[in-house]
């Protein structure tokens, strides 16, 4: 893949780049898409680079609705034939990257878990991804020591409360007691990918699965 110059640190970049496969042409066809988002300004940047095909960066760009603030850069998804772009402090930002001119739709997290800005931590205790064809949001709350998950509904918008487990009573249970684990929270590894109520922690070295 051809290096693209930008004004953007490489590490800084990493967050805002993602691929998705494209419908309607060969079954390796793919596209990498980077997204610029420059604060203050009214455009955003999409750099777009063909897999099967391309041998240059292809640029756009989509009128932006949250360049007020800094963008988080925590990750991009595909699902449901869209890119996603992840701030775990505010929301997410989501278009067919592919369009001839790409709109996107902005997201925000469930209101309780908005932030005026992210902590350098965040990934530790919040996760987007996919579950069982769904978009899923998780969230380990510090200070109620339980995490809790929720499912977008890609119909209407918004997210659909799904569950809540509390870590005190995990950490309680004569299971958990028997691997003598300390009592502490966890760090956010993953969502199963087909069953949205299994999630799996980090405990220093240690991998647990809670349903």
């Amino acid at each position: 893949m051809p290096d693209r110059e930008s004004v953007v640190a490489p590490n800084e970049r990493l967050g805002n780049i993602g691929m998705i496969t494209l419908s309607g042409g060969p079954a390796n066809d793919y596209m990498v898409v980077e997204l610029e988002i420059t604060e203050g300004s009214d455009v955003a940047k999409l750099y777009t680079i063909r897999g099967h095909k391309s041998v240059v960066w292809c640029y756009k760009e989509m009128s932006s609705r949250v360049s007020h603030r800094p963008w988080g850069r925590h990750g991009v998804i595909s699902h449901n034939f869209k890119l996603w772009w992840i701030d775990l402090s505010w929301g997410l930002l989501s278009c067919d990257p592919s369009a001839d001119e790409p709109a996107h739709a902005f997201e925000l997290l469930p209101c309780d878990s908005i932030l005026d800005a992210a902590t350098e931590d965040i990934r530790s205790y919040r996760y987007v991804g996919v579950s069982s064809g769904n978009l899923c949001y998780l969230e380990i709350s510090l200070k109620c020591e339980v995490v809790s998950v929720w499912v977008h509904d890609d119909g209407s918008g918004g997210w659909n409360y799904q569950v809540t487990a509390n870590f005190r009573e995990i950490w309680d249970d004569e299971s958990y007691q028997s691997t003598e684990l300390p009592a502490i929270l966890p760090e956010v590894a993953l969502l199963h990918p087909s069953e949205p109520n299994f999630v799996y922690f980090i405990l220093r070295i240690c991998y647990l699965e809670w349903t």
